[in-house]
């Protein structure tokens, strides 16, 4: 809510010192200038289910956090009508041939640092492979999906709503010379556990 008239350079000149930097300027029917801030770490990490992220990733080592601090601002006759923040994390364990990736994102109440999240959202993503080309190839990726969600429990606690997707070799461009990889969702985590126990 603004309280008091600000002009987009005032609020453009406090981001700056809060780090933000410009990113682009979209017109419509209003000017909505977006700017942005990077991190490598969870700085907001007491408001936010670490302990269960933590827990999740704890199989596939190291864990590596990619995120931004996003500031929406509507402007109209130069002055800023609304404000929007916005927070979003992106967390990484790799082992092998797996990648396991949790997105937590989510509004603020004010820039960072100075809001905290006033809601979040969680979304967690299983890469296996790249499986090889040739016969079997989805039914292989199966077979290696259930055995790497067999030997990680925790994830699949933590996690049951997770899309599992295989990475399937495949071949692209003109004449197929080039190599590439194909996504393909196998399923999710939980489902997939339970239809391996089911047999």
């Amino acid at each position: 809510m603004i309280r008091r008239v600000v002009f987009i350079e005032e609020l453009e000149a406090q981001l700056w010192k809060m780090g933000y930097r410009f990113l682009e300027l979209s017109v419509g029917t209003v000017k909505s200038y977006r700017y942005y801030r990077e991190t490598n770490s969870i700085d907001l990490v007491r408001y936010l289910p670490m302990e269960r992220i933590r827990r999740g990733l704890s199989k596939f080592g190291s864990m590596a956090v990619n995120g931004s601090y996003m500031v929406v601002a509507d402007v109209e006759k130069d002055v800023v009508a609304r404000l929007d923040h916005r927070f979003s994390y992106t967390i990484q364990a790799e082992r092998g041939a797996v990648r396991a990736q949790v997105r937590l994102y989510g509004r603020m109440d004010a820039p960072f640092p100075k809001g905290w999240p006033l809601e979040h959202e969680l979304e967690a993503r299983l890469f296996v492979g790249p499986v090889s080309m040739g016969r079997g190839q989805k039914a292989r990726a199966r077979r290696l999906v259930e055995e790497i969600l067999a030997l990680a429990p925790a994830f699949v606690e933590a996690f049951p709503e997770a899309r599992v997707i295989a990475l399937l070799e495949t071949r692209g461009g003109r004449g197929g010379w080039k190599r590439t990889t194909a996504w393909h969702v196998v399923g999710r985590a939980a489902e997939l556990v339970g239809a391996a126990l089911r047999g």
